[in-house]
């Protein structure tokens, strides 16, 4: 009986896996990754272990090896359990023990869920609440010596682009300055005397609206270019600049930086490394992007401009462009009742250029709308040569569809 046990790894058990069609991997079956696993994920595996047919054999083996187990201890007592007697004196509480010992089991799995949750809720809480400590009374003093200065100088990807000798004298003229919390850099109506490059602590880009209400419309972080926004994105050049947090900038005169920098990138490199990169590198779609892709799709883009309540995309009709949400917002209704809404850094437009198929939705611009754009054949190039991205872009559409945007069917993937 010890040795054709069902649980604890026992031969038989053993043997009923082993017999499974498809087999699972030794990961299924012992779940060698236990910190990667989420209350969601533990759920998701438990009803994909009561799907499978081991999974029941198994309990059917355990009910049977328990009736043996009883027999066997029936044989030592005076009162076998195949007997009427036994049953009417000792059955009831023969089911209680089992009614309690389920709640009991019920109670202790939720229990351990209950603290996983709370572990890693409080774990995070933790980090959040020591980074902002961190940030706000207690950040690290930087490195503002000259080789400190040109290391900021190599971090920053748009300094980056110079020669060595350029960069050496961009480090020179850097000038170390700290500002307080919530103190405005350049208003929307003063021009900008000074080019910063943030060393550490956040700086907020805020807009106008035609309506006069003001909007934050990217934050900056280290290694980010402050004052240039007006230069890479002259159809709309007002913006006014402020701190969220302390922060510590390397700042250049305006008009060192703009024979040093301006000048020397041009517009659209400008655009790219100054509005949209920064940008980018901030939003969920790119999080787990390298670098040099999410330059690489910043380069692809271009800023598109919408009045409120101007269609961005036809219901019903083909598609040419993948959108991300630069700035404003969008709602999206489908046959003409309200379905959701598109705020900064929500993306669209992807399941009619993967599936090659008309928009399943519309979607309607509000105040101050503008998008990043890409052409589908820009569009489906950079998805073939970024796996992740595709990867990404496919459990997202999935799941706004409802459905697998790739159904396979039964044999695609059978050996001929």
């Amino acid at each position: 009986l010890a040795a054709l046990r069902p649980v604890l790894h026992g031969a038989v058990g053993r043997m009923i896996r082993c017999s499974e069609v498809p087999r699972l991997n030794d990961a299924a079956h012992d779940y060698i990754f236990p910190l990667n696993r989420t209350p969601r994920r533990r759920w998701e595996l438990l009803k994909f272990g009561l799907r499978r047919r081991a999974t029941w054999k198994e309990i059917g083996y355990g009910f049977v090896w328990t009736l043996a187990l009883g027999h066997f201890f029936g044989t030592l007592t005076e009162v076998p359990p195949w007997t009427l007697t036994f049953w009417q004196t000792r059955g009831p509480w023969l089911f209680l023990a089992v009614i309690c010992a389920l709640l009991l089991l019920a109670l202790v799995y939720l229990g351990s869920e209950l603290y996983l949750y709370t572990r890693e809720r409080a774990i995070a809480r933790r980090d959040t609440l020591r980074l902002w400590y961190q940030r706000w009374f207690k950040p690290p003093a930087p490195d503002l010596s000259t080789d400190g200065r040109m290391r900021a100088v190599l971090n920053s990807p748009l300094l980056r682009q110079f020669s060595p000798p350029e960069q050496s004298d961009l480090a020179a003229l850097l000038t170390p300055q700290r500002f307080g919390a919530w103190r405005v850099l350049n208003d929307f109506d003063v021009p900008v005397t000074h080019v910063s490059l943030i060393v550490s602590g956040k700086v907020g880009v805020y807009r106008q609206l035609t309506s006069g209400r003001r909007t934050l419309v990217q934050t900056l972080s280290e290694d980010h270019i402050v004052g240039l926004h007006a230069a890479a994105d002259p159809e709309q050049p007002r913006f006014l600049y402020r701190t969220l947090t302390p922060a510590t900038l390397l700042q250049i005169d305006w008009a060192q930086a703009e024979a040093l920098i301006i000048r020397r990138l041009g517009g659209s490199k400008l655009s790219t490394l100054v509005h949209k990169l920064p940008f980018l590198a901030r939003i969920s779609l790119c999080q787990n992007w390298h670098l040099q892709a999410v330059q690489r799709f910043a380069e692809l883009t271009s800023i598109c401009n919408y009045h409120p309540d101007e269609t961005m995309l036809q219901e019903g009709r083909f598609n040419e462009h993948f959108f991300v949400m630069l700035e404003g917002g969008a709602r999206i209704t489908r046959r003409g009742e309200l379905r959701g809404r598109i705020g900064l850094g929500d993306f669209f437009g992807e399941i009619g250029l993967l599936q090659n198929s008309n928009a399943t939705a519309q979607v309607i611009a509000t105040e101050g709308a503008r998008a990043l754009c890409i052409r589908r054949k820009e569009f489906l190039r950079f998805v073939a040569h970024n796996y992740a991205v595709a990867l990404e872009l496919e459990r997202v559409s999935s799941q706004r569809l409802g459905r697998p945007i790739f159904p396979l069917s039964h044999g695609d993937f059978r050996s001929t």
